[in-house]
């Protein structure tokens, strides 16, 4: 808080910020959506040392098998956000999956690697044949 505060008055003109409470994690979750259906999930962890879990960040990835929920939310926020391609992140929590962010242009390289070279693309091709 006295970071913030600090930053805070150290800008002169203030627009808009984001703040979001760290979560201690030990990775995150990214289920990779595409019309409205889960193509599968990684789970991604940082570098010890680092906070990013991104594999282009030189996080690592393996295969997750996601819960119910965790396809429901992924699925529900690509509609509510209208991507037909989208990359989810969730988080565990204390009291549940938290969702973290959706992104319209996912990497697609920490999956490739999981699940092999052309799967993202070759699974989305015979989804619309």
């Amino acid at each position: 808080q006295d970071e913030l505060h600090t930053f805070l008055e150290s800008v002169k003109q203030i627009e808009i910020f984001i703040c979001q409470e760290m979560i201690p994690n030990d990775g995150d979750i990214r289920i990779l959506c595409t019309l409205g259906e889960s193509l599968g999930a990684i789970k991604r962890t940082a570098l010890p040392g680092e906070f990013l879990n991104n594999y282009a960040q030189g996080g690592s990835v393996e295969k997750y098998e996601p819960t119910p929920e965790e396809i429901e939310l992924a699925v529900k926020a690509s509609k509510v956000n209208r991507f037909d391609i989208a990359g989810v992140d969730i988080m565990h929590t204390p009291t549940g999956p938290v969702l973290l962010e959706v992104n319209m242009g996912p990497g697609v390289s920490g999956f490739e690697s999981v699940f092999g070279v052309n799967y993202v693309f070759s699974t989305i091709g015979k989804k619309l044949s």
